[in-house]
């Protein structure tokens, strides 16, 4: 129980005033959105699993626990886990992330689960890009940020995050990467969220950055871990769990984020976050 306290506290002291942080009332769960200043040294982390989300543009991150090395670009909507009771070596740049903290001796939702030691270590060995991850974290902020992080739709996310992690396939590993700069990455972001009720082609996002389809391409996906049009159905995802909790139809979300398909909504609504939007809305 202190070890939890004292991790809780580094977590916390982190975050920073400027920073979010939700937590479940036995404390064995936490949320965390914050920005984080350039950082080198060692950190010894608790009972707590750490799993974090990149925000915005990509940025350097070195990490090294236990011998496990994560070296390269952290971009948009990648995940980083630091698994707990280790000593980690830490260089990163600037950063914002959104994370969630578990202590996996008392959280509840871990019960069953079949997440182990070596998957966490084999995932602390590459910079993930998985929609699922990605996507239930960000809905899990959400919850957490809204409705408090102990409801049964949170525990399931969570449930569902460490469940993730024990199927992720090893890492790609290390790699060189040339991203969008951050100005032409913002206006094309700026681009996709005035269209999201709309088409938008990757040919006009291209124009926006300024490149060539198949070259903005490779660089969106050097930026943030997706393909363009990946990222746009993201967004609309995104966009859809707000609209679906205000009380509109399925239907009417679906016209709302830009599909004329309620059923073809539905499809991209589940392979993004695991359930389909009616089972979404329920769980509210």
């Amino acid at each position: 129980m202190e070890d939890q306290r004292a991790d809780r506290a580094l977590i916390e002291r982190h975050a920073g005033q400027a920073g979010s942080v939700r937590a479940n009332p036995a404390g064995s769960v936490m949320m965390v959105r914050a920005g984080y200043d350039a950082f080198a040294g060692e950190v010894r982390t608790g009972p707590y699993l750490r799993i974090g989300m990149a925000l915005g543009p990509a940025t350097r991150l070195f990490q090294d626990a236990d011998g496990v090395r994560l070296d390269g670009q952290w971009r948009f909507g990648e995940v980083v886990v630091t698994p707990p009771h280790r000593r980690v070596e830490t260089r990163s740049a600037a950063l914002r992330m959104v994370g969630l903290a578990i202590d996996l001796d008392r959280a509840t939702q871990c019960q069953g689960c079949a997440v182990l030691d070596a998957d966490l270590m084999r995932a602390a060995g590459g910079f993930q890009r998985d929609q699922l991850l990605s996507s239930v974290l960000s809905a899990l902020w959400h919850e957490a940020d809204v409705h408090g992080a102990s409801s049964a739709f949170f525990d399931h996310g969570v449930a569902l995050v460490l469940q993730r992690l024990a199927d992720l396939p090893p890492p790609s590993g290390n790699r060189r990467v040339h991203p969008l700069g951050p100005e032409r990455f913002g206006r094309v972001v700026e681009l996709i969220e005035s269209r999201l009720d709309s088409d938008l082609s990757v040919p006009e996002m291209a124009a926006e950055a300024g490149q060539d389809p198949s070259g903005f391409t490779r660089s969106f996906r050097a930026t943030t871990g997706m393909t363009p049009y990946a990222f746009l159905t993201l967004r609309r995802m995104e966009r859809a769990k707000l609209l679906l909790t205000t009380g509109l139809s399925v239907t009417s979300v679906a016209g709302a984020v830009g599909y004329a398909n309620a059923g073809k909504f539905a499809s991209a609504f589940a392979r993004m976050c695991g359930v389909n939007p009616s089972a979404w809305q329920r769980g509210r």
